[in-house]
């Protein structure tokens, strides 16, 4: 039997994946595997079926790859989107992505194994391209506010998470107060919009960070 000669087509195609299964059927002696004889009506239904099934798999398995590549674009785009995202997040002082901004004067609290210290604190904050951290912290009020000291600085901010109010992290703070205290961790911060208030609070060790809110100036935003 010719492979063209029955030639079955779909959208203009012909699926030469299913002759060549179909021609491998012809090509064995109709003894062999009880084929009705060539040429005939029920031999060329025969040789039509193995062709329509083949070309029913044929679909199935494209239709399936589609689905699959249509799904992954998907996720690279949406990951994409995320990354995007995420790497534009930044700092604005003053609506610019790069200034100096002052955080404070304002009402932080420090405590130590229960013992609560009332000060007033200032930070400076220093963004470059987005980037923000704190350059300088001084913490005034009771002698114990008055000797904590800022370590370790400058103290890396992480990039703003949210819409208004943003979030962030204030990494490797580090204070001590001499013959009291020596405390480091992370600490949260968190940024209202429009006003730019600054709240700060979070477990350093052994110690405790927890602020009202302070004023910035000029204004910080996410």
């Amino acid at each position: 039997m010719n492979s063209t000669e029955y030639e079955l087509t779909f959208p203009g195609k012909a699926f030469h994946t299913s002759d060549i299964v179909c021609v491998r059927i012809d090509g064995i002696p109709q003894k062999i595997v009880g084929l009705p004889p060539r040429k005939t009506a029920a031999y060329i239904r025969l040789y039509r079926l193995c062709r329509i099934s083949m070309l029913i798999a044929y679909l199935i398995t494209e239709k399936f790859m589609k689905t699959i590549k249509s799904l992954l674009l998907g996720l690279l785009v949406l990951a994409g989107t995320l990354g995007a995202s995420s790497a534009f997040a930044q700092w604005t002082v003053g609506g610019s992505s790069s200034g100096t901004s002052i955080i404070g004067p304002g009402p932080t609290n420090l405590s130590y194994l229960g013992a609560s210290f009332p000060c007033t604190s200032t930070f400076t904050v220093v963004d470059t391209a987005g980037s923000a951290k704190v350059t300088a912290a001084s913490f005034t009020g009771s002698a114990v506010c008055t000797s904590i000291k800022a370590n370790n600085l400058p103290w890396q901010i992480s990039a703003p998470v949210g819409s208004g109010p943003w979030t962030g992290t204030v990494m490797g703070v580090n204070v001590t107060a001499a013959g009291v205290f020596n405390c480091s961790g992370n600490a949260s911060i968190s940024v209202t919009l429009g006003t730019g208030l600054v709240t700060l609070s979070g477990s350093l060790g052994v110690c405790a960070i927890s602020s009202g809110s302070l004023p910035s100036s000029p204004v910080v935003q996410g």
